[in-house]
């Protein structure tokens, strides 16, 4: 596997989470579940958006409030997204591809990435048609 800078240790959970997240065992989805719906009520302002994601809790009330994923949420957001992600490099290490730049090592924002956000460098084949989708 490879080293990725301390820099980008926030960003190699997102994209772990984001890109691999299929190895999170059931527990660990779980968990990632209650700390998303948490943030997201946290965050809503809107009166409609609280009450649709109070609905979404109680349906799904015996998953996040089962005594070990409580245990383990209170450790914190960023220490239990961090506990899965290592825990899934760990198991499926040979399925991990992390996208990092030719130039500085930087891990890419996805793994299909062809451009660093850090450093600006691009490694696409320039002989290639490359779309560029406009966001």
């Amino acid at each position: 596997m490879k080293t990725i800078d301390e820099r980008d240790d926030l960003q190699l959970t997102a994209y772990i989470l984001n890109y691999y997240g299929q190895f999170a065992s059931e527990f660990e989805n779980d968990v990632l579940l209650a700390l998303n719906l948490d943030a997201k009520t946290i965050q809503s302002e809107s009166p409609i958006m609280k009450r649709k994601l109070g609905e979404e809790r109680d349906r799904i009330i015996e998953r996040i409030t089962n005594p070990q994923v409580v245990a383990m949420i209170a450790n914190g957001r960023d220490h239990c997204r961090k506990q899965i992600r290592e825990r899934i490099m760990r198991d499926n290490d040979s399925s991990i591809d992390l996208n990092t730049c030719t130039k500085c090592g930087r891990l890419a924002r996805t793994p299909d990435a062809k451009m660093c956000v850090q450093c600006g460098h691009t490694w696409y084949d320039r002989n290639k048609d490359v779309t560029i989708p406009c966001t």
